[in-house]
């Protein structure tokens, strides 16, 4: 097991054997609110069943095992939050493909946000009987989240469509409520490398899906299949967070299983992210995975060679063998392979659409509310585009929620970059970085703040953060245990000493 009698944060940047991490993960236990055991394998068994009541529910046969799998899944939600929370990170992707959200500014009831609030319910009662380490390094970024959605309400009141900014409000307070479940419940090592693990798995099995059923493949004439709502897209970028996530598992843990697990999984999502076309996570993983490497190890360049090489091989040969086989064909291969392509960059419609978003704010100084950008581009637009949104999460949080909402957004992402360059832990750090550029470039090229695409990567970005936090605390009190018995130890020597 984790060897507690030895320093904390010199274990965890060396790693231990795969056959403690294994131990782990098979016995480790999870659930404590009734005192219950559930193993790793129980934990993916139920993310497979919940699995299963989404596909069930959608051909709607056998409804009554549907039932029955979400029935499940309630009770060892209610049982353990911690267990809800990786699971919803285990069916991110399941989720994204079998239940898009149309018209999502008045969808409600999607099953994982069910789950969402389920977790933070039980965690609330849970915590009546039996507390969790309290958040000791995020409160600031975690109050000025909060502060930022209780802003939106003001503009919401006063918004045309009251309704949809209440619903877009309620969402996010969820969403909120999951990232301070999630720190609570995450923030310790082995939990931390279980979550990723099990994410890992869900993200590589539902994957394998997609590909097998084709449900989530971008047509050849640009059309967008089967995912109504919010789109491939929204796909395309949750699969290059968990391929990120993967790296992070290799980053902890360089065992010749988590290479299995997080190659594997690695393959499958990357050969089904390019049959989203999904551009964005293309540059913004390697970007990433480079930029992470040289602010972490710009010194000691060498520990993160081997992986940078391994996962470019990874990856790339992935790519090249999608585009030679003809896996990715036709306009889709074009659309891919544009990236490479300078006009994509300098003729990008993204920017007309900025500046229309800087048009509609001027239009609507107070915020038109949450939700109701897409309302907002229907009115005020004037450039005659079909867009409905700014594809830029800081102009959609300007139009929304006003400069006043902008800058308190703004305020609280740059905590969150401060709070991740005060990691002390290496590998922790890197991944942080990892995902908070990966982040930064999807909020770029899309409006995500009302989503998980958003607060799953900043969940985890903080839960690094608190980790490290936490493990440099209790190293400090080791150290100063350790002084004050040596400290003692000389009283008692120099007393006995003056009585000779």
């Amino acid at each position: 097991m984790y060897n507690k009698s030895a320093n904390l944060i010199s274990d965890l940047d060396q790693g231990s054997t795969w056959g403690e991490i294994a131990s782990d993960l098979f016995n480790y236990q999870i659930i404590h609110g009734f005192g219950w055991s559930f193993s790793f394998v129980s934990i993916v068994f139920s993310s497979l069943l919940l699995s299963a009541s989404f596909i069930c529910a959608l051909s709607g046969a056998v409804k009554i095992a549907a039932i029955i799998a979400g029935l499940w899944n309630f009770i060892v939600v209610v049982i353990s939050p911690r267990t809800g929370i990786v699971l919803i990170l285990a069916l991110q992707i399941w989720d994204t493909a079998l239940n898009p959200e149309e018209e999502s500014g008045y969808n409600w009831l999607s099953p994982v946000r069910v789950l969402t609030a389920l977790c933070i319910v039980a965690f609330i009662i849970n915590n009546l009987w039996h507390s969790e380490e309290r958040i000791k390094g995020v409160r600031e970024p975690l109050f000025l989240f909060l502060s930022f959605a209780i802003v939106g309400l003001i503009p919401g009141i006063a918004a045309e469509d009251r309704f949809r900014s209440l619903m877009a409000t309620s969402k996010l307070l969820i969403l909120l409520g999951f990232v301070w479940v999630g720190i609570r419940v995450l923030s310790k090592p082995k939990t931390i490398i279980q979550a990723m693990c099990i994410a890992v798995i869900g993200a590589g099995t539902g994957s394998l899906f997609i590909l097998v059923s084709g449900i989530a493949t971008r047509a050849e004439a640009e059309h967008r299949l089967a995912l109504a709502g919010l789109g491939v897209n929204t796909l395309g970028v949750s699969l290059g967070l968990f391929i990120i996530v993967a790296i992070g598992l290799l980053v902890f843990r360089r065992s010749i299983l988590f290479v299995a697990i997080s190659s594997a999984s690695s393959l499958i999502m990357m050969a089904t992210l390019l049959r989203t076309g999904t551009r964005s996570p293309l540059v913004a993983i390697p970007l990433s995975l480079i930029l992470g490497s040289l602010l972490v190890y710009r010194k000691q360049v060498h520990k993160t060679l081997i992986l940078t090489i391994f996962v470019s091989l990874l990856i790339g040969g992935v790519f090249v063998w999608s585009l030679k086989s003809g896996f990715v064909r036709g306009d889709l291969r074009d659309r891919i392979l544009s990236i490479f392509e300078s006009k994509t960059f300098s003729e990008n419609v993204r920017l007309s659409l900025w500046k229309e978003s800087l048009n509609i704010y001027s239009k609507n100084p107070f915020g038109v509310g949450p939700g109701n950008e897409i309302y907002a581009f229907y009115k005020f637009s004037t450039s005659g585009r079909s867009a409905l949104e700014s594809h830029n999460t800081f102009f959609s949080v300007l139009i929304e929620y006003n400069i006043f909402g902008l800058l308190i957004f703004v305020i609280a992402m740059m905590w969150v970059a401060i709070k991740i360059f005060t990691i002390k832990i290496k590998p922790l750090k890197l991944i942080a970085i990892m995902i908070f550029i990966y982040l930064m470039f999807n909020s770029m090229k899309g409006s995500i703040v009302g989503n998980r695409l958003m607060w799953q990567p900043t969940m985890l970005i903080l839960i690094f953060t608190e980790i490290d936090m936490r493990l440099h605390e209790q190293a400090c009190q080791k150290q100063i245990d350790n002084d004050e018995v040596v400290y003692s130890e000389d009283i008692e020597i120099t007393a006995y000493q003056g009585n000779m």
